[in-house]
């Protein structure tokens, strides 16, 4: 039996602008095992949240998935029809918003929402899914949750929403949970808080959870394995701490250079220069190489293959092995 639970295979995704397709997500691979926390880490704009929303089947009207297929648990999710999708949503693929405040209905009481997916997949009673309902709360670390059920979201704190966020996203114990940035909102404090809940949850389900995130420091703390995109693609993806340690992409070499740390006291903080092309602009060869200060002629001129150069370690750059030096 295999240990992979989510596939992409060639996945590209086009953007409609006026009355052009501009393809932009462009024929990424990558697959997620079953219980693992995978990371999907880069700038603003790169595209990983287009990539989340594509597995959770929300991408909005102008967005559209052009080929490749997603494999979720052996069924090809592109080929589901829109009332087979939302039979999975919510049960076996579920997802954790960054701004619960805006994600959550604030016409409804948290109750309500929190029950809604055992709701539409279970034929619970009223009196088992009010149980369930106050477990799954209890479970997420809310004290007093007879009390919260009757509350509404713009009554709670930050931190207090992203807990129903999550309550709601595992109440029916889905296989793959999908958290976009669940903490970018939230203070250090809480940010803990919120991981260390997401880490409980993958080992008390043992549910897979892409965990989306521009924060290194983040991905590091949390994830088993981290892909690295860039304008569109994974330039780079293996175990955490091999990607971390010995980086082979310039870029996320850049990335975690810039992260400030102790030892980095007093000096200066790694800058990568210039920025991320526009999508309009013309791709050819490495997505990075304008930015890239190693970049050879063959850099812009050819895209790299994304290789397997160690165990479990895959990048897409010439210089792969100069890199980590």
């Amino acid at each position: 039996m295999s240990d992979i639970l989510l596939e992409a295979e060639n996945l590209a995704i086009d953007i409609k602008n006026q009355n052009t397709n501009l393809t932009f997500v462009d024929g990424i691979n990558f697959s997620v095992k079953k219980g693992e926390i995978y990371g999907i880490v880069g700038e603003s704009g790169c595209g990983k949240s287009l990539l989340a929303h594509s597995i959770a089947g929300l991408l909005p009207e102008n967005v559209k998935i052009s080929s490749g297929r997603i494999m979720f648990d052996g069924v090809n999710l592109l080929n589901l029809n829109k009332k087979e999708f939302r039979k999975m949503k919510g049960k076996d693929i579920s997802m954790v918003f960054q701004e619960p405040l805006t994600s959550l209905n604030p016409l409804m009481k948290i109750g309500r929402q929190v029950s809604e997916n055992l709701k539409i997949h279970t034929d619970l009673t009223e009196n088992e899914i009010q149980k369930e309902t106050l477990n799954i709360l209890k479970k997420v670390g809310l004290n007093n949750p007879e009390e919260l059920v009757n509350c509404y979201p713009h009554q709670l704190s930050g931190g207090m929403r992203q807990r129903i966020m999550i309550a709601s996203a595992i109440i029916c114990k889905p296989k793959l949970v999908i958290a976009d940035e669940p903490t970018t909102a939230l203070d250090v404090t809480i940010q803990s808080q919120i991981l260390n809940l997401l880490q409980d949850i993958n080992k008390t389900y043992g549910c897979a959870i892409i965990f989306i995130s521009h924060d290194l420091g983040v991905i590091s703390r949390i994830c088993d394995r981290v892909a690295v995109m860039y304008f569109g693609n994974i330039i780079e993806e293996g175990d955490t701490k091999s990607v971390f340690s010995k980086p082979q992409h310039q870029y996320t070499k850049g990335l975690i250079d810039s992260i400030p740390t102790k030892d980095k006291k007093g000096l200066s903080l790694v800058n990568i220069p210039g920025k991320v092309p526009g999508i309009t602009e013309k791709k050819e060869g490495c997505y990075f190489a304008k930015r890239c200060t190693k970049a050879k002629e063959r850099c812009f001129k050819t895209k790299p293959e994304y290789t397997l150069i160690t165990h479990n370690h895959k990048v897409s750059c010439f210089l792969a092995g100069e890199t980590g030096e």
